[in-house]
């Protein structure tokens, strides 16, 4: 596990979530949505370590469920192959429902990684949705 020294001279650790981290100083003026500044506690900083961070743990945990679905799929395959129990028992589907549910929550952890991964691009870019839908407006009209 990385660490690291912040300005206050304390140890961070890399799997701590920004927001329990103390990276933000007192007075910092902040880009409120308004287009002014506000000496607020979240910096761009913060922001953007934030939304690296929720895009890894979705990383992770879609990695988590494909995981599973793989070892419940062989497992299901070598117990079927060895006639332990067939197609069409009790167990068998119980692993088939188990093994659609991990696809199903992988595909959501999926589309939410695409999700902050786009939030992070608008975010590094300094696009915000409203000026998109401006300029669509004015090149359709």
């Amino acid at each position: 596990m990385t660490t690291y020294k912040s300005d206050d001279s304390q140890l961070v650790s890399m799997s701590t979530p920004p927001e329990k981290q103390n990276l933000v100083t007192p007075g910092t003026p902040v880009m409120v949505p308004d287009g002014g500044t506000s000496s607020g506690k979240q910096t761009r900083f913060t922001k953007r370590s934030r939304l690296f961070w929720r895009r890894r743990v979705a990383n992770d945990v879609a990695f988590v469920f494909a995981m599973i679905g793989f070892v419940l799929m062989v497992f299901e395959a070598e117990m079927t192959i060895h006639d332990v129990y067939k197609k069409d028992e009790k167990p068998s589907l119980i692993i088939k429902s188990f093994i659609s549910l991990s696809t199903v929550m992988l595909v959501c952890f999926v589309l939410l990684y695409h999700k902050l991964n786009i939030q992070l691009y608008m975010f590094l870019h300094s696009i915000q949705v409203r000026d998109e839908f401006k300029r669509c407006g004015q090149f359709y009209s």
